[in-house]
């Protein structure tokens, strides 16, 4: 489906259409080319149709994609605090854990009391946690299942 460049507000209805149809690549492609041609004026709109669109590419593992269209939504709409927070997040998910850490941090001082800041610091922190890196080299990464067991059934 193809929209005319600067046409946000219908970019932005079909990507809510999309997004809860769970339709990621139609919604990449129907996104990527406004997105790609922002209206001087509507930065704030095409704002929310970079934070649509990086939805999408994290919904398909395109975590590097997802950061680059937070980063633009932030920089095109520096008041939108959601923006940063979702950058944040998908810093997290493309492992730039120092980063996410450091943007959590910050955003935490304007927004002590944000739930969401709170979680993406300790993910960061987390980093590549201690399950994946107990499992690394372990025996289940030889095909040994190493999970534990349920206690056996009384009776």
């Amino acid at each position: 489906m193809a929209l005319s460049p600067g046409s946000t507000s219908g970019a932005h209805a079909l990507a809510q259409v999309l997004e809860a149809r769970r339709q990621w690549r139609p919604l990449i492609e129907a996104l990527e080319p406004v997105a790609a041609k922002p209206v001087r004026g509507r930065e704030a709109d095409t704002a929310l149709i970079l934070t649509h669109l990086g939805f999408a590419y994290l919904e398909v593992g395109r975590d590097a994609d997802a950061v680059a269209a937070f980063e633009q939504a932030s920089r095109l709409d520096p008041s939108s605090g959601a923006a940063r927070v979702y950058l944040a997040q998908s810093l997290v998910a493309a492992k730039q854990y120092e980063r996410a850490l450091d943007l959590a941090r910050t955003e935490r001082k304007a927004d002590p009391k944000d739930i969401r800041l709170a979680r993406i610091e300790a993910d960061a922190l987390r980093g590549p946690g201690p399950l994946q890196r107990r499992y690394v080299g372990s025996d289940d990464a030889r095909g040994i299942d190493v999970r534990p067991r349920r206690p056996a059934e009384p009776g």
